[in-house]
């Protein structure tokens, strides 16, 4: 239980980074690199407790 919870808190924090700085790179280029195609939590019984997964897909293209 609490290693799928840092997983989830390291996954949120990696994908809030990432659309900050495609915010702040949109901002100066007026085009944005990092596309959210969708974003998705899970959440389903294993083993009788309760497991979460988060999954975001996106597109990055360069800069």
């Amino acid at each position: 239980m609490k290693h799928s919870t840092l997983q989830f808190f390291i996954l949120l924090f990696i994908t809030f980074h990432i659309i900050v700085q495609a915010q702040n790179k949109s901002s100066e280029t007026h085009m944005s690199s990092v596309k959210i195609i969708s974003a998705v939590n899970i959440e389903e019984a294993e083993d009788g407790k309760p497991a979460h997964v988060s999954t975001v897909e996106l597109i990055l293209r360069p800069n």
